[in-house]
């Protein structure tokens, strides 16, 4: 039942609805959910309530994959940023606890990002420019950085993404950072875009 992101070409609009229609698994729903959200959001800017009213209602198990559970979070902490408030106590308690259990993608789990849970949220923050759980996961990441690097993988090149946006808005220590294209080039087209566009919104900080 999981869907390696490499392959969510078709997986939106319409088709992504329908297949939201069929599952059952609240990490299903929650995934699905979350990325119906995120692409508004991405898109169009719109809060898609609805969507966050779903994820909400779910109550979470041992059974919530991390990568599906940092989705969950990082449409919680979009949807706050949307709405200009601040990160409830709450969500900032919750938050904070996965990441001091330091869950991690188990070893007969299909492949999807490692350190899925933290960079879902780095991906939040990185969107709205809020720095909040940024600093203590980048420290807690210190060091693993060569693990993303796997063939045709973007994880690597997103951690890095995140952490020069951090310098430059939070520390003011930006950097000559750059991608070639040729890097990018050689990952799968899905991450291409989304590199390329965190590249621009990186541009834009």
């Amino acid at each position: 039942r999981w869907i390696d992101e490499g392959n969510l070409d078709g997986f939106s609009g319409d088709i992504l609805k329908d297949y939201l229609k069929i599952v059952t698994e609240s990490q299903d729903v929650i995934f699905g959910n979350a990325l119906l959200y995120y692409n508004e959001y991405i898109k169009e800017g719109k809060s898609g309530n609805k969507y966050v009213d779903s994820i909400n209602k779910i109550k979470l198990t041992n059974n919530i994959h991390p990568f599906v559970l940092g989705r969950k979070y990082m449409t919680l902490l979009l949807d706050s940023n949307l709405n200009n408030t601040e990160y409830s106590e709450g969500l900032k308690n919750e938050i904070q606890n996965y990441l001091d259990l330091n869950i991690k993608e188990q070893i007969d789990d299909l492949p999807v990002h490692q350190f899925g849970f933290e960079q879902n949220i780095l991906r939040a923050e990185f969107l709205t420019k809020t720095y909040h759980f940024t600093p203590t996961i980048l420290q807690k990441m210190k060091g693993v950085k060569t693990s993303f690097n796997q063939n045709k993988d973007y994880d690597l090149m997103l951690f890095e993404i995140f952490e020069e946006a951090y310098k430059k808005r939070v520390l003011n220590n930006a950097t000559n950072f750059t991608i070639s294209d040729e890097e990018i080039e050689n990952i799968h087209p899905w991450y291409r875009k989304t590199v390329k566009t965190y590249l621009d919104r990186l541009n834009q900080q």
